[in-house]
């Protein structure tokens, strides 16, 4: 039985992980920041014990009990949080704060586990990004630094481990129903003088009630902790592991999503060739299932897409689409295909 380390299992993610890779067959060391909810988890029956990403001392004991109960075969980097907020308003203190945990500390536990993974001869690195490391949206600013600086490590770290036997995937969910919003308000409270801030009208126009008032129901692209729990089982078990796992939506059918959005591109096989190679190649903001923002008019003629500051061809509709060329996301590292006719 192989051994994992999972990170952040107090609630959500972590904790649906922690049980999903139990059925799977895993031994399962969930750790979370607090020891009154470690106790909890091992009164459901697992090893569990604190480890605090923002303490260096709690992570290197965290590492040292780890591999004190045997062989450590893969972590997963779950643990973190949110400070909500405007960028403005955002404090030093603050966004230290919340890099200590997203981004310095889960870097400090990778660090400390990859020469053990080396001795081994293996090792999975499953870290726990999000949509926000490709894209960003107005109030969470603090949380979309620490995930495109972690985006960033990550990626850099696993061009470096191919020559080992470490191989390091990025998971990266949309809206997920867990309480991040709920743990994220002491933070907010301690940080954010919203009070003073210029923009107190949309404090309380939208993040104000968006924190403390709970929705009726839940956010439309919002799926369940499971879904992601999923690709973490299959990133930790395939043999040839994804470097990204994107956890959203589905749409309801390439020809509804086609009308709908006009940044939606065919790329097709030419006749005769398999259906597989018919993909579907869309703007981040149609693979994320984030609403598209109208074209710009002062893009017009430029040849720039607006949410792309790469020269590349105006987005059109499919049937009227009639240009050629490929160009890179520099957020999103996919590749958009524009190919022209059947």
């Amino acid at each position: 039985m192989k051994t994992v380390l999972l990170t952040g299992c107090s609630s959500g993610i972590g904790r649906d992980a922690a049980h999903h890779l139990t059925e799977k067959g895993w031994r399962v060391l969930a750790t979370c920041r607090k020891e009154e909810d470690a106790e909890t988890l091992r009164a459901e029956g697992f090893e569990s014990f604190a480890l605090d990403l923002a303490s260096e001392e709690s992570v290197s004991a965290g590492v040292a009990r780890a591999l004190s109960l045997g062989p450590v075969h893969a972590l997963v980097n779950n643990g973190a949080f949110a400070l909500p907020g405007a960028v403005e308003d955002l404090p030093r203190g603050g966004l230290r704060q919340i890099f200590e945990t997203n981004l310095f500390g889960t870097h400090d536990l990778t660090r400390q586990l990859i020469p053990h993974f080396r001795a081994n001869g293996e090792g999975r690195i499953v870290t726990i990004s999000s949509v926000l490391g490709l894209v960003g949206i107005p109030w969470r600013g603090a949380y979309v630094a620490t995930k495109f600086a972690l985006e960033g490590l990550t990626d850099v770290l696993r061009v470096e481990m191919a020559d080992t036997p470490i191989r390091i995937s990025l998971i990266e969910p949309g809206p997920i129903g867990t309480a991040i919003r709920l743990k994220s308000i002491p933070h907010f409270e301690r940080w954010i003088d919203w009070e003073n801030s210029p923009r107190r009208r949309q404090y309380e126009d939208t993040l104000l009630k968006r924190l403390y008032q709970p929705a009726a129901k839940k956010d439309r692209y919002e799926l369940p902790p499971s879904a992601v729990s999923a690709k973490i089982a299959h990133a930790l078990g395939s043999a040839n592991p994804r470097r990204r796992y994107y956890v959203t939506t589905r749409p309801i059918s390439r020809a509804s999503e086609s009308a709908s959005c006009p940044r939606a591109h065919w790329t097709g096989s030419r006749a005769g060739a398999s259906q597989r190679h018919a993909k579907r190649s869309l703007h981040l903001c149609c693979r994320l299932r984030l609403p598209c923002r109208p074209r710009d008019p002062r893009d017009r003629g430029s040849g720039l897409c607006p949410r792309r500051k790469v020269q590349q061809p105006q987005c059109q509709p499919p049937d009227a689409l009639a240009h050629r060329g490929a160009g890179r996301r520099a957020a999103g590292h996919h590749r958009l295909r524009l190919v022209a006719g059947g």
